[in-house]
């Protein structure tokens, strides 16, 4: 019964991988299968020919897995970067979002490389049984911006991906 905006839904998604957030998008969208039918197609127009979603969270589940890779992550980040709503909520910090009883709670950013490495302004952490630790990062210095996709990850993603940015 708790109202929230698209805005406060994608900050959820962006922030804190609210899968919550993302199944309510879809059901904003028509349902969960017409939004995996659209996450789908956009890959494809992206050139992400080996991306295949089967739930809007990403999660997978019993007779359904969704596939991608790095090549492709990489390609779909570089297109929502394009999006300045995306890029603001990926370079804040926290986010107020509203708590069932209405009072506002502070979603804190997942991406520690915010605070962590001068000129990161968009990471993305996720996990799935089938992926295990994923992180998608984002860092522009002197006019220059560069993409860091990790997947199947081990250890400390964050610091692999500064060796990477710093590389």
């Amino acid at each position: 019964g708790q109202p929230y905006t698209v805005t406060q839904l994608l900050a959820a998604l962006l922030m804190v991988s609210g899968n919550d957030a993302a199944n309510m998008l879809a059901d904003m969208l028509g349902g969960q299968q017409v939004a995996v039918a659209a996450m789908n197609a956009k890959a494809q127009a992206l050139g992400a020919r080996s991306t295949h979603a089967s739930s809007p969270s990403g999660l997978d589940g019993p007779g359904w897995e969704t596939t991608t890779t790095p090549y492709d992550l990489a390609l779909i980040y570089r297109q929502a970067l394009k999006y300045p709503l995306i890029v603001q909520i990926f370079a804040s910090q926290s986010a107020s979002f509203p708590g069932k009883d209405g009072n506002p709670r502070k979603l804190d950013a997942q991406n520690e490389l915010l605070t962590r490495y001068p000129g990161d302004f968009a990471g993305k952490t996720g996990y799935t049984d089938l992926a295990r630790n994923t992180y998608v990062t984002a860092a522009q210095r002197n006019g220059r911006r560069l993409l860091v996709v990790l997947m199947y990850g081990t250890g400390d993603l964050y610091g692999q991906a500064i060796k990477l940015f710093d590389w």
